[in-house]
């Protein structure tokens, strides 16, 4: 079975219990997950559930393939809480078991465990003694201190409101008053603080974060999450190296963490040590081999290595392991498009629209139109991804792209300038990131800034350990900037690197080099040489 705790039904206006009431939505799926290795049970992870703002069953199943829902309701009665649950099945609709127990108000530990028995029950596991201590493990023995913890965790559960972060970092450290050695109380205010720098981008967050992260690893209690943490905060400020030995720290505390080898994998990618990154990938698949999320991650590896076949069968996994997600057609869809079959990769992003759209999938549908140098088409499908995230630089960019080639250009030149608003935001805490650096190069140039231009380029090529994006990237820099005998020189060592000849013939970028010896020399000389992993 592939289990999904749905948020929680407040069944009154006690915000403090609501927010306990979510927060045991958070510590229940963590301790269900923990189940999965002895158990045919899958768990769609809290984390998942909140970035996709699933909240039906009907949603998860279409999302993450899960066929069956815990629903959870809190209602306090005096002295007492009374926690009812029931189990529905998603094809049928109909609650396959239902039930309810009574806890004191004042022992947060009773209520978590009886739910967290009653789950079990419910799915008709038979619990070992060391699973029932596991299970019945809760960080602290302070009952004071773990309900603030879980009514922080409750807050964190609902990123969606920019106070729900103060709460939570306020309740936290109400946790770690009232038990100062909660080593998961400390790790979780890091990823607090961390959260609400990705959400507001105030820079003094990062130390606070980093600091918290530090003490909860310094205490030895946190398990992995000190860890995780602290890896984040590295990864996302640009200490790839140190990333990998904190994930790594984190793997070897809890073997089964999937965060960690998450981390991990992306820490090794970025470090451009391809084969440490595939390995670790296939680690997640094999943590889970019925869930989709590791051939997921899997395949969007591939296809930055450029094997594309490899990819599309881990998509194809993906499909065939939940048929009613979006998620499959999508990443098929721009697989297709890295193989730059762009009539073909239509109906694959249609079919995922129809399901669910989003703003990345607007985008690969435009990135199929602009490569058919269908610009007006492309520039319709960029608004749209725009629309629903406009704050993802590449959005922008890639409307400024359709709109310059559309004729449009002042419109085109606020696009550009909003891409490189954002980009050098996100430069100024990770100025390493090759993708930033590409990116800005590309918007700077098309507002004819040569100098920025060449300068955000060569660092792009120096971080990226040259591979064949940011070579091809330098050829459409040159390119644009009227330097032809350059241009088919970082074409060469871009094409030389891997970079698909059919993507080059596509390129509307390129379209004044048809024609040229030299630049068909090239194509054909490198169509038939393999791609070349980074």
């Amino acid at each position: 079975a592939t289990l999904v705790v749905l948020p929680f039904d407040a069944l009154s206006d006690d915000a403090k219990l609501t927010a306990f009431g979510n927060g045991l939505v958070e510590t229940l799926t963590a301790k269900l997950a923990q189940l999965s290795g002895n158990h045919p049970l899958q768990m769609v992870s809290a984390g998942e559930i909140r970035q996709k703002n699933v909240t039906s069953l009907a949603q998860a199943h279409q999302e993450f393939g899960a066929d069956t829902g815990l629903h959870l309701g809190l209602q306090r009665s005096g002295d007492l809480v009374r926690v009812t649950y029931s189990l529905t099945d998603a094809k049928s609709g109909k609650v396959v078991k239902a039930g309810a127990a009574d806890s004191p108000v004042t022992d947060p530990f009773a209520i978590e465990d009886e739910v967290t028995k009653a789950a079990a029950t419910a799915l008709g596991f038979s619990l070992k003694a060391d699973e029932t201590r596991e299970l019945a493990f809760h960080g602290t023995s302070v009952p004071d201190a773990y309900n603030y913890y879980t009514q922080a965790r409750g807050y964190l559960e609902d990123a969606s409101k920019a106070a729900n972060f103060d709460s939570a970092i306020i309740l936290l450290g109400q946790a770690l008053k009232a038990d100062p050695n909660y080593g998961r109380a400390e790790a979780d205010l890091g990823t607090a603080y961390w959260q609400k720098y990705t959400a507001t981008k105030d820079k003094s967050l990062i130390a606070k974060s980093r600091q918290a992260c530090s003490k909860a690893i310094d205490m030895g209690n946190a398990g992995a999450a000190g860890h995780v943490c602290l890896g984040t905060i590295e990864s996302g400020t640009g200490k790839y190296e140190d990333a990998a030995k904190q994930f790594q720290s984190a793997v070897e505390l809890e073997p089964s963490n999937e965060d960690a080898y998450t981390g991990l994998a992306g820490a090794y990618d970025l470090l451009g040590k391809t084969q440490d990154a595939e390995n670790t990938y296939k680690k997640i698949v094999n943590l889970r081999p019925n869930y989709w999320l590791g051939y997921n991650l899997l395949g969007a590896f591939y296809l930055r290595q450029a094997q594309y076949d490899d990819a599309s069968k881990m998509f194809q996994k993906v499909v065939d392991l939940t048929p009613e997600s979006f998620r499959g057609y999508a990443n098929l869809g721009a697989t297709l498009l890295y193989q730059a079959k762009y009539a073909d990769a239509i109906k694959p992003l249609e079919q995922s629209l129809a399901v669910r759209p989003t703003a990345n999938t607007y985008s690969n549908l435009g990135t199929a139109y602009y490569y058919q140098h269908r610009f007006h088409d492309a520039a319709i499908n960029y608004e749209k991804s725009v629309q629903m995230n406009d704050k993802d630089y590449s959005n922008w960019g890639n409307l400024g792209e359709a709109y310059y080639l559309d004729g449009q250009r002042p419109k085109a030149h606020d696009a550009f300038g909003h891409a490189i608003a954002i980009a050098k935001g996100e430069l100024a805490v990770n100025n390493r990131d090759p993708e930033l650096l590409k990116a800005l190069a590309n918007y700077s140039c098309m507002i004819d800034d040569r100098a920025l231009a060449l300068a955000y380029i060569s660092q792009a090529v120096e971080y990226s350990k040259s591979d064949k994006d940011s070579l091809f990237s330098a050829a459409i820099i040159y390119n644009h900037m009227g330097d032809k005998g350059l241009a088919l020189e970082w074409l060469g060592k871009a094409l030389r690197a891997g970079y698909s000849p059919e993507m080059v013939r596509h390129q509307p970028d390129l379209d004044n080099l048809h024609g040229d010896a030299r630049f068909e020399d090239l194509l054909k000389s490198t169509a038939s040489g393999p791609n070349t992993a980074k």
